[in-house]
């Protein structure tokens, strides 16, 4: 895999111990991280931190992770989204169609690789990922 540059991630998960764990591994990739377990807060952090990836669970407590999504890429806050799910039901398909273009769905528990794999082609698309690659 080419060298690719390192971006912002906001990480999304009402998993505490998960999320802080995923921000652990991605950080040690040289990516920078922030997460947190509401969505409230994660906005809060989107507005000051300007993250180029959201990492979001889709089936969060108390609100529906493609709904934040949506809302953070509607409030141009994020430009990419990684959505992780437990439920192998779950494929692209099931993202509305105005995310799909600037989305990929994993299925938890997620391996290291696809989950920066997922990073790589969706940092393609950024702006500056030309100079990059």
């Amino acid at each position: 895999m080419p060298a690719l540059k390192k971006r912002k991630l906001l990480i999304l998960d009402d998993n505490a111990s998960f999320a802080e764990s995923l921000s652990d591994v991605l950080s040690r990739e040289g990516f920078e991280t922030r997460w947190s377990p509401q969505a409230a807060a994660a906005r809060k952090l989107a507005v000051e931190f300007h993250p180029e990836v959201l990492i979001v669970d889709v089936n969060l407590l108390t609100v529906s992770g493609i709904d934040v999504a949506q809302q953070f890429c509607r409030d141009r806050l994020v430009g990419f989204v990684v959505f992780l799910t437990g439920s192998v039901d779950m494929d692209q398909s099931d993202i509305p169609a105005e995310l799909q273009p600037i989305a990929v769905v994993l299925h938890k528990p997620v391996e290291k690789e696809d989950l920066l794999d997922a990073i790589s082609r969706l940092s393609r698309k950024l702006p500056g990922a030309a100079a990059s690659s």
